[in-house]
């Protein structure tokens, strides 16, 4: 049954017409997936909406990008070409900054006007001198970063026409006053902000999406997605809120162990821990015994307690584990799928020597290997050098197959959302 499942698991029959028809009902700006691959299954195991790793995509992938913004700004009918990219404020993390210079750039090429700005103010700065602040990215690439404050005030008096403004700030933190009653198109809208948006409210709305898809196509749609449970005013602290958890998390390893049963899956069943809210693979934790969650160490806790920016953590998802078969230089991998307007534009592995297959690889150790997808690199780009055909998946078609399906879950969480919100 295991060797049959992993044979076929990459053959959808499925049309794409429902697929399509879903997104006409709408679709993200932006997003990026994680997708892990066991072999005998695969699943999204997160969804972004705020992708903050441009910079790893290939030289091909960064040209398809700017084709398909163009036709996203192109659509919506605005005269103005010029575009405001709001970016996180941490401005030390060179990597994220050379995340928005890529980003820039899709924008340039796309042939519109591109400003950069972020939620900072003077005191975010050692000898601050005035906006724009020129900042350096880890390539040595400069950037200039503005206020969005100052933005916003150009903008109202008339000295600043912006048409359209690219989020690439997460909103960890909440959705910055400036922008509340900002009557410019902001993509993605700020309300799906991990302020307000929840990773298990996403992943309840995946689920039902894979299993309308998948059961049409006569499959288990557990091969396909991940089965969780979220657990809800959290002192990660207090024994008996651990203890809770525990009762939670082996109700959950229990599922899975008989889906492992049913499918001749010999492994331990294991989960992850997470905040429910944020990125950057703060706050994750892998277990494979639930008595592990009302044992877990002052060290432990203290990383589970507070995700980025030092928010307190008080809601988690525990989450189906998928241990990750995939392998790039002999190491631990896993697939980072991105679109725009849910129209793929590239993807990139994952890479962590530092852990195995059934451990966060979101962690110290990681590294991006590029994957180019063209059949025909230009032997004088970056591609020919960062990018090889022994990087290419098989399974690539199913990774961008679950990216729609999940874009699509998004769309209509984000709907839901603005519904509360209002």
């Amino acid at each position: 049954m295991l060797i049959f499942v992993m044979k076929n698991i990459q053959n959808i029959h499925q049309p794409d017409e429902w697929i399509i028809s879903r997104e006409k009902q709408g679709v993200p700006f932006c997003s990026s997936v994680d997708i892990r691959d066991a072999g005998f299954k695969v699943a999204v195991v997160d969804t972004n909406l705020f992708p903050a790793g441009f910079n790893n995509l290939c030289e091909e992938s960064l040209t398809k990008a700017s084709l398909v913004l163009r036709k996203i700004l192109l659509s919506k009918g605005n005269e103005s070409r010029t575009v405001l990219i709001v970016a996180e404020a941490h401005t030390r993390n060179l990597w994220y900054l050379e995340n928005v210079f890529s980003l820039r750039s899709i924008v340039l090429q796309a042939g519109y006007d591109v400003k950069i700005v972020a939620p900072l103010d003077q005191n975010d700065f050692e000898n601050f001198q005035g906006f724009p602040v020129k900042l350096q990215t880890a390539l040595g690439n400069t950037l200039e970063v503005g206020s969005l404050s100052e933005a916003v005030k150009r903008q109202k008096k008339g000295d600043l026409n912006v048409g359209f403004v690219i989020m690439n700030n997460d909103l960890m933190q909440g959705v910055p006053e400036e922008l509340l009653n900002w009557r410019v198109p902001i993509y993605p809208s700020p309300i799906s902000g991990w302020h307000f948006r929840r990773k298990s409210r996403h992943f309840d709305e995946m689920n039902k999406v894979v299993s309308d898809f998948f059961t049409k196509d006569k499959k288990d749609p557990w091969l396909y997605s991940c089965l969780h449970r979220v657990c809800r005013n959290v002192d990660i602290h207090n024994e008996k809120d651990r203890l809770r958890m525990s009762m939670e998390a082996e109700n959950l390893l229990g599922s899975i162990q008989k889906k492992y049963q049913e499918y001749g899956v010999t492994q331990k069943p294991f989960l992850f821990i997470k905040a429910d809210y944020g990125t950057y693979g703060m706050g994750v934790h892998a277990f494979e015994d639930a008595k592990e969650i009302t044992q877990i160490n002052r060290k432990t806790r203290n990383f589970l307690h507070k995700g980025k920016s030092s928010k307190v953590v008080n809601q988690f998802l525990l989450q189906e584990g998928v241990p990750s078969s995939v392998k790039v230089k002999d190491k631990c991998s896993e697939v980072c799928v991105y679109q725009m307007n849910n129209e793929y534009i590239g993807s990139f592995y994952r890479v962590n020597g530092n852990k195995n297959d059934r451990q966060n690889l979101n962690s110290k150790g990681m590294f991006f290997q590029k994957m180019c997808t063209s059949d025909q690199i230009n032997l004088n780009s970056r591609c020919a050098n960062d990018c090889s055909s022994d990087e290419k998946n098989s399974k690539l078609e199913l990774y961008k197959k679950l990216a729609r399906l999940s874009g699509i879950a998004a769309h209509q969480e984000v709907e839901e959302m603005k519904l509360r919100w209002a």
